[in-house]
């Protein structure tokens, strides 16, 4: 008889990561109001906040995502969509504890917090179309640097079409006087055969103007 397998064999060899990514409460106070409080994506541009779809054509995420806006808020949100016969609108506005945090979720070493919005207008005459734009104030609490970034993205939906494009650009100024400037963007067009879908993609992100330190990615 083959001898039973002991699991623990080869345990002090092994390892892993159990990660909550985001965790949040929502309260809904109208059908146009929402209050978000805890850990959650950060409500900039269209990639980040339509998080992990049950669909995603293209595998990876484009190169500036999570560089230049942060990937997650600790903190307070508020989500209001007025809506008239001409169209719609969503605006979110949140305050955070900021990045740089050693533990982040439980040390809030900032002294200072961390505020961004976001706005996006969709027009009744033209349906899904979403147009908007995104801004974001931080002090990094373990380097110091004050960051300041502005975003506008843009998405259209003609069916069998998928249209979307995002363009972020950071202002990072360092506790020595110096400032520099992070930037990103992506553009993608899809179309729609089912069950087919086919595609392509072109992502740039440059980590620092000064240097033109640029990335360049082509994604079919």
């Amino acid at each position: 008889d083959a001898p039973a397998f002991d699991f623990r064999d080869g345990a002090a060899d092994t390892s892993g990561k159990l990660l909550l990514e985001a965790v949040h409460f929502d309260y809904n106070a109208g059908r146009q109001t929402s209050v978000r409080g805890g850990r959650y994506y950060t409500p900039a541009g269209i990639w980040s906040d339509d998080h992990y779809p049950p669909n995603v054509p293209t595998q990876e995420r484009p190169l500036h995502l999570r560089r230049i806006f942060p990937q997650l808020i600790d903190g307070l949100a508020i989500h209001l969509q007025p809506q008239w016969h001409t169209g719609s609108a969503r605006f979110d506005v949140y305050v955070g504890n900021g990045e740089g945090n050693a533990d982040p979720g439980k040390v809030d070493d900032n002294s200072r917090k961390s505020f961004g919005g976001r706005g996006s207008f969709i027009p009744a005459s033209l349906p899904g179309l979403d147009l908007g734009m995104s801004i974001y104030s931080d002090r990094r609490a373990d380097n110091g640097q004050e960051i300041r970034v502005r975003g506008i993205h843009g998405k259209w939906q003609p069916l069998p079409w998928k249209l979307q494009a995002e363009l972020a650009r950071a202002e990072i100024s360092t506790v020595s006087g110096m400032t520099f400037e992070r930037e990103g963007y992506y553009a993608q067009a899809l179309y729609e055969i089912v069950p087919w879908i086919l595609g392509a993609r072109y992502d740039y992100y440059d980590s620092n103007g000064t240097l033109n330190v640029a990335e360049t990615r082509r994604s079919v």
